[in-house]
């Protein structure tokens, strides 16, 4: 999926649709970003506080961490204009996560959102 500049209506529609298919919902917490000069790539941290709903089976329990790598420049914020899914909603230090279970893979003790296309921007608290 390429990323592109929506229309609000058009804009509108794409997020409805998104939402519809996000099976897991979460109330998480940013921890931290780490910056790979070399690739220029960004990993946003973040610790599930608490879960609010999953597919019966899905591992995801509190304290669970999530990653979310993104292209990024020197200042880690994303390096690229597009439309984003709206997986994350922050009110204050409060952050609603949303995302479909087929997006989060196991990686070691950690599970990774999987944003190859780049329509997961980060919620950056605090950097």
């Amino acid at each position: 999926m390429a990323c592109a500049v929506l229309p609000p209506g058009e804009q509108k529609k794409f997020e409805e649709a998104y939402l519809k298919q996000a099976d897991v919902r979460a109330e998480i917490s940013y921890l931290s970003t780490t910056r790979e000069f070399i690739k220029g790539e960004c990993t946003a941290l973040y610790a599930v506080q608490k879960v609010i709903s999953k597919p019966e089976g899905f591992e995801l329990k509190e304290k669970d961490e999530l990653l979310l790598s993104y292209s990024c420049g020197s200042d880690k914020r994303p390096n690229w204009i597009g439309s984003f899914y709206p997986w994350a909603e922050a009110e204050g230090e409060k952050i609603t996560a949303a995302l479909p279970s087929g997006s989060l893979k196991k990686e070691g003790s950690r599970l990774r959102i999987s944003n190859e296309d780049r329509a997961f921007s980060p919620i950056l608290i605090g950097e």
